[in-house]
Formats: structure tokens, sequence, C-alpha cells
């Protein structure tokens, strides 16, 4: 899944990873909507919820000092006067914000 490879490819890759699981648990909550409503509704959670809990505890979890490093070094690279992809570096940390609240869904 996320092989090794420089920094700024690491972080490429592991933001396509989470655009497509963000698609996938989004197609997933909508097939499994009746349960969502009717049977896991007593139980205080939702698919939606276990699968971020799934994510963080399987991949977020493994790979999040990668990533943190990963976006250390672009950053130095950035302050070094090296060009790098700035998007992609706001968009690591912005993943890396949401993820850090998956508990308290």
């Amino acid at each position: 899944m996320l092989k090794k490879q420089n920094e700024a490819e690491y972080i490429e890759q592991y933001l396509k990873f989470w655009e497509n699981f963000k698609i996938y648990l989004r197609w997933h909550r909508k097939i499994f909507m009746f349960l969502d409503r009717y049977y896991l509704s007593g139980k205080g959670t939702t698919l939606f919820k276990e699968g971020f809990k799934i994510m963080k505890e399987y991949v977020i979890d493994k790979f999040k000092n990668k990533l943190l490093k990963s976006i250390i070094a672009e950053l130095n690279k950035q302050r070094n006067q090296d060009s790098v992809n700035e998007y992609n570096i706001k968009q690591a940390i912005k993943v890396f914000e949401i993820t850090s609240f998956v508990n308290q869904i």
C-alpha cells in the first residue's frame, strides 16, 4: 500500500489513499443505510464511526509517524527554499488534524 519512497511521494500516495477511503466510506454508508438507521441506532454507533475507528486502528496509527516525518521533511525543504508541493503539505496536515479526532466522533 504505502511503499518506501521520498517524502513528497509518500505524502502524495497517503493523500490518494485517504481520498479513496473517503469515497469508499461514503458509498459504504449509502449502501448500508438501512442497518445504520434500524439496527445500529440502538447501539449508539454508526457504520461511519466504525469505519473511521477501523481506519485509525489499522492504517493511521501504523503510518502516522512516517507521515509526520515526511511532512516535517517537506517543511524543512520549503524553509531551505527548495520547491515543494505546498497543496499536498496542507492537505496532509488537514488529514492529520481530522484523524486525530476520530475517537471523539
